[in-house]
């Protein structure tokens, strides 16, 4: 006999929490139908069709799973299916006395039985509703449902779109960043996580100075001025030649420098957000971007000349850090891995060695058309 049972909800949307209840019920039963309630009198950000096509999404790995939708009462749904076990996930004590008030009314009305499974612990905060209340304060909920809920939630509350663009120091971020925001439309802005850098180095602020602080203990006083703000190249030429020093400072500035994205995206509306930074695979801030990312490249012995006129430094200088880089091919790999354990986002080569042959009105129309570049 098949063992069979259902979980409803409004799902609206689903979160990690939601799909931590569905991979334990799979491993009980053999079937388990995911379904949607369809309520008249609650209003919902999304349609049945998008909220069935976010929970097909994240639980795609899970083979015997049915996502279906129904209307009226949820009992009569069950036993039109011949299931006879409701599972819930609860969260509280609250919910468990609201719960154990149905679980008494299903038994007696079709004799269908709940199973009552409290959340784990790491999902017992999060809710459909608190998602949306926190992205509508422009806050990052990446740890609590899938990117692709993600990006929905920023396009229909706030009408954000994100796009991260990156590579290697000298392939010319800044100015392809530059040239395709003005090219999209006025509604885009182009933030550079450079200059972030430079502010935390530079700033007062008691987050960048305890930032600098950590970065003091691990690579010592040298890299300090005399004001105590950061020597850039004393910095650079410590961190340029070890790749484990390079991954600690990314590391050290990934706080402060996640709290600067947060203050310059605050208050946009109806905003596409290009971001561009060498390091946004590897410090894993690609995933507040939702992986959408286009990867530059060119040509090393024109990133070298890029490198030396830009920072007015040796040709020595400038092959160092190139060298302690990742190239495009490891940055290919890494997107291309985190798209796949995500189910969500695209990336896309582009050669800028002469930038002047890029076709940015393409590239535009496909971003405003949702396309892959």
């Amino acid at each position: 006999m098949t063992r069979k049972a259902i979980i409803a909800g409004s799902f609206d949307p689903i979160t990690y929490g939601h799909v931590d209840i569905i991979e334990r019920t799979s491993r009980i039963f053999d079937e388990v139908y995911v379904s949607i309630g369809q309520n008249p009198d609650k209003h919902c950000l999304f349609s049945v069709e998008e909220r069935k096509n976010f929970i097909a999404s994240a639980i795609k790995h899970i083979p015997n799973i049915l996502v279906t939708s129904y209307e009226g009462m949820l009992s009569e749904y069950a036993y039109s299916l011949n299931i006879d076990c409701i599972v819930r996930g609860i969260r509280s004590g609250s919910e468990y006395d609201n719960e154990h008030t149905l679980l008494r009314f299903n038994r007696k009305l079709k004799n269908i039985d709940t199973l009552l499974l409290p959340t784990s612990d790491k999902y017992s905060h999060i809710s459909s509703s608190l998602v949306k209340s926190i992205v509508k304060e422009y806050g990052f909920v990446n740890d609590y449902v899938p990117l692709k809920v993600k990006e929905a939630l920023e396009e229909r509350l706030l009408g954000i779109r994100f796009y991260g663009i990156t590579g290697g120091s000298g392939v010319g971020k800044s100015t392809f960043s530059k040239k395709l925001s003005n090219e999209i439309s006025d509604n885009t802005i182009h933030i550079d996580l450079d200059k972030f850098a430079h502010e935390i180095y530079d700033g007062v602020e008691p987050y960048e100075l305890a930032c600098k602080e950590k970065l003091g203990l691990y690579f010592g006083k040298n890299i300090f001025n005399e004001d105590m703000t950061i020597n850039r190249k004393e910095l650079a030429s410590i961190v340029f030649s070890n790749k484990t020093h390079l991954a600690v400072l990314n590391e050290v500035l990934k706080p402060a420098m996640r709290h600067k994205f947060y203050n310059s995206i605050y208050g946009l509306k109806d905003t596409i957000v290009l971001v561009d930074g060498a390091t946004l695979l590897e410090s894993g801030l690609i995933s507040h971007l939702n992986n959408n990312c286009i990867i530059l490249e060119c040509d090393s012995d024109i990133a070298m000349e890029r490198i030396m006129q830009r920072d007015n430094i040796s040709l020595g200088y400038a092959r160092s850090i190139i060298e302690s880089q990742s190239d495009s091919g490891y940055k290919t790999n890494l997107i291309d891995k985190l798209i796949d354990e995500s189910s969500h986002g695209y990336s896309v080569i582009i050669d800028n060695t002469d930038n002047s042959k890029i076709d940015y009105t393409s590239i535009t129309q496909k971003i405003i058309n949702k396309e892959n570049i």
